[in-house]
């Protein structure tokens, strides 16, 4: 199924030996691919975990991030933790090309249910009910 779904999608074949592929191999293949769905955006979460790595680790994956957005000509949306802004300031240029948008915690109001009530009505539920939106909503109160 996977291997026909490749040659279908017209991606290349070396899609199946990503597991024993290089890292430059696996870099150009993303970019290949990038372009062939026309992506316009890039969006790379959990970014504060770039702290996990050795300071040349990160400058690599910092630099990675600038070269595909300037490459590919695409949006890049980093998102992640707080510690995320602790990375990117370890590049000056990284700073000056991402505005900081915080995400406040969610609050149990009238718009947050209508927001739940929003994703009930596409989420192929068998029964829609009310009682799942009054889940989500504790759940939502508990992660957040």
């Amino acid at each position: 199924m996977r291997g026909s779904y490749v040659r279908s999608g017209g991606l290349p074949s070396c899609v199946s030996k990503l597991r024993t592929a290089r890292l430059s191999a696996l870099e150009n293949l993303s970019r290949a691919l990038l372009r062939k769905v026309s992506a316009r955006m890039l969006i790379v979460d959990e970014v504060h975990h770039l702290l996990a790595g050795n300071y040349r680790e990160q400058r690599a994956s910092l630099n990675l991030l600038k070269f595909l957005a300037n490459d590919l000509k695409i949006a890049v949306v980093l998102v992640g933790t707080q510690d995320a802004v602790m990375a990117l300031q370890t590049d000056p240029q990284m700073v000056s090309r991402f505005a900081r948008l915080e995400v406040p915690r969610w609050q149990e109001t009238e718009a947050f249910r209508s927001l739940l009530a929003a994703f009930e009505m596409v989420l192929p539920l068998r029964r829609p009910s009310n009682r799942f939106i009054r889940r989500l909503a504790r759940c939502a109160d508990v992660v957040c």
